[in-house]
């Protein structure tokens, strides 16, 4: 499986998780990791705006 893919399913699954526990007052925590800065990374077009752009929060 693509790194993508699990990564999307994860998030995918810490959404749902997090709104149907949140009701009943159980929070949800979860680490994952974001690009690192290599060579390979680089490649990417627009790498560092993705570097800049790195934090996401499903807090409400």
């Amino acid at each position: 499986m693509d790194v993508s893919c699990a990564k999307a399913s994860s998030e995918t699954s810490v959404k749902h998780l997090s709104q149907e526990l949140g009701k009943r007052g159980i929070r949800i925590n979860v680490v994952f990791a974001g690009p690192i800065k290599t060579l390979t990374l680089t490649s990417i077009h627009h790498y560092r705006k993705m570097l800049k752009n790195v934090c996401i929060s499903y807090l409400r």
